[in-house]
This record gives structure tokens, sequence and C-alpha cells, in this order.
């Protein structure tokens, strides 16, 4: 239930046009294409940050990479000491961020993993939280069906 709550807020689409958004915002598969504005990367990885992190608090999965969710500038905890940006800006190097999206895409994949859900691993981080909220949500419709609270 809570992820169908979860899934109001933090609604993801498919748009042939714009490509995946979430809140209507675009998180292209390029992230640094000068097509989208960097304001908008930076809040649509926002969004997706903090829908992972209620994700796993919500199904009880633990990530192996800490998320801080701080809206358009959020980050991953790497190890002990290394964060990690979750935003687009001039003042962050490419490769730190390709690292947290990685990271990200990580704790993605271990939820995945944890609801024994098949996806695939290299697609759009977006397509495989829509996979994860269509896995979840569609069983809890099918035990309501069958008179299973």
């Amino acid at each position: 239930r809570l992820l169908k709550e979860l899934q109001t807020v933090y609604p993801i689409t498919l748009d042939s046009q714009k490509g995946f958004l979430i809140r209507n915002l675009r998180l292209p598969v390029d992230i640094y294409t000068t097509m989208v504005p960097e304001e908008e990367i930076s809040a649509a990885l926002g969004f997706c940050c903090h829908s992972v992190f209620l994700m796993s608090k919500y199904l009880t999965i633990s990530m192996r990479y800490r998320l801080f969710c701080n809206s358009s500038r959020s980050a991953v905890q790497m190890d002990g000491n290394t964060f990690l940006p979750l935003f687009t800006s001039r003042s962050v190097e490419r490769e730190h961020l390709d690292r947290a999206m990685g990271l990200l895409g990580a704790n993605v994949d271990c939820i995945l993993l944890s609801l024994g859900v098949v996806f695939t691993p290299k697609s759009h981080i977006l397509a495989r939280l829509k996979r994860i909220y269509d896995h979840v949500i569609e069983g809890e419709i099918a035990l309501a069906e069958n008179g299973v609270n």
C-alpha cells in the first residue's frame, strides 16, 4: 500500500518524445546532454534517489550504498568517507557523477534481486524503478483479489 502511494508521489512514465520522466521531469540516458537543463536533471536524480531510499525502507530491504536525499543536491556514500554527487553541475566531476549513478543503480538492482524480479541490468534506472512499482503493486492487487490481506 505504501509503495502505491509512493508511486503517486513519484510517478514514472515513458514519453515517446521525452523518454523517461519522474514527476514529469526528464532523466535522459545521457545525463550530460545539453538538450535538458542541468537543474531538471538534478531534480529528477533527487526524486529518483528519494524514491529508491523510501522503497528500500517500505520493503525493508537493505541497500549496499547509503543515500543522502537532499533534493537536487543528493549524494551516495561509497565507503566510510567518500560521498559522490547525484547532481549535475559544472563543478561536479563527470567521473564522480558516473560512479554515483552506478551506485544508485546497484541499490535499485539490489531491491529487484531481493524481490526476485527479472530485469535487464543495464536498462534505464527509471525503467528498473518502474519494474519494482509494477511488481509490488500487481502482487498486492492479486492478493486482494484472492482475499488475502
